[in-house]
Formats: C-alpha cells, sequence, structure tokens
C-alpha cells in the first residue's frame, strides 16, 4: 500500500519523510523502498544514531543528486527542521498520539517550506482492530475538540495506559470469537479500551475547558484589530516590505562592484566579486558562500530566499553604515553610502534639503508601584523645500526623494559649498527639528496607550521625555537644473 501511494507523490516531484513507530519498521521499510525505487537515495534514521549523525545523514541525503526518500523513526519529529530538504510527510504507523502526528507534519509544514503545498497522508490498517481503536478514541475524538476548540489538545498524559487498554481490548475481542476467554487468563477484569476511552473523554473535557479559560484570561479576541491597525501600518512601513528588500539589496551589491546577474525568475550573485570583509561576516552567520538568490517565492531548492531577516541584509547595512561612518579614513570609491551629498536634478523645481533624523524617546511607565523606562530609537526623515520650515516625511515620500536620479553633472564646489548651505540651514532650524521629536514623542505615547486601551490594559500612567537635540545622520541636498 505504502509503494503504491509513493508512486504518484514521487512523480509529481515530492520529497516525502516516511515516519514509522518502531525501529525494526523502519527498517524494514527502507529496505523494501529501496529495492522499490531504485533511482532514489533512500536512507533510514532512527533512534539508534546519535543526534549529530542523524542531522549528519539528513543533511548528506539532501545534497546527493538522486531525489531522496527519508524512513524515520520519531526521534525526527522534533528538534530537526526538514522543511528545507522534504515536503511530504506519511504516517506509516499510527501513533497513539495525536500530538505526535502534529509534531511530525510540523517539521516539514513550517517557515521556510518552498513547496506551496505540503502534502500529509496517513496510512492505517482497516482490518487491524489496533488501527481501529487508535482511530475511533484518539485521532477522530483529537480532531472534533480541535473543530470545536479552535485549536489542538493534547492528549492525557499516560499513554502506557492508553496502550495497555487498546491491546487489552483487541485480545479481549479475538478471545471472544476465538475461545480465547474459556483460557482462564482473566482478560475479562483489565482495564478495556470502553473504560479507558470514558477517562480519556474526562480528562479531554477537563484540557478543553482550561484552553477555553485561557483564552479568556489572555484575551487574544479582546483586542479589535481595526483599533490597532494604524500601529501595524506604521510598523510595516517602518520595517519595508518585499521590494524594499530587493531594492537595498541589489542597489548596496551594485555599488560594491559585484551586481546580481539576472536569471530567469531569480539572480545570480557575484559572491568572488564581494569584498572579504563582507564574506567574513556572512562566514559568522555560518554562510560561506551563496550563488543564487531570490526575492519572491516560490524558488528552487538552489535559490536562497532573501527576506528581511537574512543576515545578507544585515551585514550589507552594516558594512555600507560603516564605510559611511569611517568617511574620513576611505578613499570615495570606497565609500558607496555617504552621510552627506548633493545632485542636480530635473525632478525638483527648487532647492530641497532632506535630512535624516535619529530620534531617541525615553517612555516611563509607572504601574501598582514600579516604574519602567524603555528607550525608543527611531529615524525619521524631513525636508525642506526652498525657505519652507522643515517638514516630516513618511516612508514612501522619503524613499521616494531617495531614488531620485541625477539628470545633469554638478562640480564638486558646487556640491560642497550646497552641503555647507545645508548644514547651515538645518543648524538654523533646530528648534524646529526638536518641535518635531516633541511631536514624534507625543504620537508615541497615543499609540501607546491606544494599544494598551485596545487590551483592557490601560492601567497606571505614561509619559514621554524626547532626548534633545535630535541627532542629525545624513544630508542630501537636491537641485533643481539650471538653463544654459
Amino acid at each position: 500500500q505504502l509503494i503504491a501511494k509513493l508512486k504518484p507523490i514521487l512523480e509529481e516531484g515530492y520529497r516525502p519523510v516516511i515516519f514509522c513507530r518502531y525501529i525494526p519498521t523502519a527498517h524494514y521499510v527502507a529496505e523494501h523502498l529501496a529495492k522499490a525505487f531504485k533511482s532514489h537515495n533512500v536512507q533510514c534514521v532512527t533512534g539508534e544514531l546519535h543526534p549529530a549523525e542523524r542531522e549528519e545523514r539528513v543533511e548528506a541525503q539532501a545534497n546527493e543528486d538522486e531525489p531522496p526518500i527519508l524512513v524515520a523513526t520519531d526521534c525526527l519529529s522534533e528538534g530537526i527542521n526538514l522543511q528545507e530538504h522534504f515536503d511530504a510527510v506519511i504516517h506509516y504507523d499510527l501513533a497513539w498520539n495525536p500530538t505526535r502526528h502534529e509534531q511530525r507534519e510540523g517539521r516539514v509544514d513550517r517557515f521556510g517550506q518552498r513547496t506551496p503545498v505540503v502534502k500529509a497522508l496517513m496510512i492505517y490498517g482497516d482490518n487491524n482492530p489496533v488501527d481501529g481503536a487508535v482511530l475511533r478514541v484518539i485521532i477522530r475524538k483529537a480532531e472534533a475538540i480541535r473543530k470545536a476548540l479552535g485549536v489542538s489538545v493534547p492528549m492525557p498524559e499516560d499513554e502506557n495506559r492508553v496502550t495497555q487498554a487498546i491491546m487489552q481490548t483487541v485480545l479481549l475481542t479475538r478471545g471472544l470469537d476465538s475461545g480465547m476467554s474459556q483460557m482462564g487468563l482473566g482478560l475479562e477484569e483489565v482495564e478495556t479500551l470502553d473504560d479507558i476511552e470514558q477517562q480519556v473523554n474526562v480528562s479531554w473535557e477537563s484540557a478543553r475547558d482550561k484552553a477555553r479559560r485561557n483564552r479568556t484570561i489572555f484575551a487574544q479576541q479582546a483586542i479589535h484589530p481595526e483599533e490597532v491597525l494604524p500601529e501595524w501600518q506604521r510598523m510595516q512601513e517602518v520595517l519595508g516590505s518585499q521590494d524594499d528588500v530587493q531594492r537595498f539589496i541589489t542597489k548596496a551589491l551594485a555599488a560594491l562592484r559585484a551586481p546580481l546577474q539576472p536569471y530567469r525568475q531569480h539572480y545570480r550573485m557575484s559572491w568572488s566579486e564581494l569584498p572579504q570583509a563582507i564574506k567574513e561576516r556572512m562566514a559568522g552567520h555560518g554562510i560561506r558562500r551563496m550563488d543564487q538568490i531570490g526575492f519572491t517565492l516560490p524558488l528552487p531548492r538552489d535559490v536562497v530566499y532573501i527576506q528581511r531577516s537574512h543576515p545578507l541584509v544585515t551585514v550589507l547595512a552594516d558594512e555600507l553604515a560603516e564605510r559611511a561612518l569611517e568617511s574620513d579614513y576611505l578613499p570615495a570609491a570606497d565609500r558607496p553610502a555617504r552621510r552627506a551629498g548633493a545632485i542636480t536634478t530635473n525632478q525638483v523645481n527648487q532647492r530641497t534639503i532632506i535630512a535624516l533624523l535619529r530620534l531617541r524617546t525615553n517612555l516611563v511607565v509607572e504601574r501598582e508601584g514600579t516604574r519602567r523606562e524603555m528607550l525608543a530609537e527611531e529615524a525619521v526623515t524631513v525636508a525642506i523645500e526652498g525657505n519652507q520650515a522643515p517638514q516630516q516625511l513618511d516612508t514612501e515620500e522619503a524613499v521616494k526623494l531617495f531614488n531620485l536620479e541625477a539628470t545633469q553633472n554638478t562640480v564638486p564646489d558646487v556640491r560642497e559649498r550646497a552641503v555647507r548651505q545645508a548644514l547651515e540651514r538645518l543648524q538654523e532650524q533646530q528648534s524646529t527639528l526638536d518641535t518635531i521629536a516633541r511631536e514624534h514623542g507625543q504620537q508615541l505615547l497615543k499609540d501607546h496607550r491606544r494599544v494598551r486601551d485596545s487590551e483592557r490594559d490601560g492601567r497606571g500612567t505614561f509619559q514621554v521625555n524626547p532626548q534633545l537635540p535630535a541627532d542629525i545622520l545624513g544630508v542630501y541636498v537636491l537641485m533643481p537644473e539650471v538653463a544654459f
């Protein structure tokens, strides 16, 4: 049955993990699958191996040219992530605790899985009284509770009693049919599956009631999304989208003279052209080489998905920031990012000064005699157009201005004079910049209170203390074209 079900799954390109309950069963299954699927790399991982050996065998199998089939016991249902190399789970043996099934599938169906659809298959014997008992008492009951409550409730802990009851029930059933009950074995007096099912029901009802009480106590459902949506939207703007990640990586690598090369639906990296400092930083994250990267899922397995939290983003940002801050010690060619600059562009009608500010705000919360202080540090962008006062920009406006390209050459003396005048103008406007910092702090306080109120936890007092003056991290000048 397993071989018959595996054939179409393998033909679709899936890479399955087959979970067995017992070590001899796993070896038996792996032996027969190796004979049936000779073009596949069939491996068996059980608790006989040291944890490090298990992980090595999984990784080695994933690096083979032949498509893998992994047979494993529940030693792999916890601790080792399998989503990078496998995308299907088959339960060859039914686990007598439904939580175990979730753990098995959770090693594959988790964050980082490249395949859009993960297959999960449960095999049972329709003429097997043990499997029938497990399905009736445990798995179907667990599914009913999950559908009713919306969350999974774990199986009561005493699995040995459940196991014993199932086996005794099977023996009793067969004994009545075959005359075993006349042999004086005393099986009629032991705990039966009906007895254990009643106890399981009681335990599960108790666990379900406890889960329901926990949901009431922690009151996640009391938070109304529309009340905290403004904070969520602002946070999304600050964090940036996947398009922002792609834009940054593409421009940063090009500035470091290691540009990406488009290839099919993703990109090839110029790894050998990267500065040695960046390679060393990446090695510190356990990454010694990346040949192909992409920014949109799904991707082929040999292509690395780059999202905001990937080490490549952090490493490039740190490297560019440090080079910008060390401008006095590095030649201009080695400073792709600058703290100051000026360009001439036909995209503006009047001189525009862009300043990148660092705002630090001390948030103080006092509640029930306890004082707690938090420091919020944010970067905001302000713009001064012509003779107007500085105005804070939202993320979209700031990115739009920073993406403007030069349309006319600007001689060095003009650039230096423009930056110097911009610094003088910002110094004159320092009180306005500090006012922006105070207003930003008040907005932060309102946001904090609104979130607290939305979760019905608005007790205590809150205050914000902007740390002034606002720091200027970068100054950039956009000058309109001059007609000759």
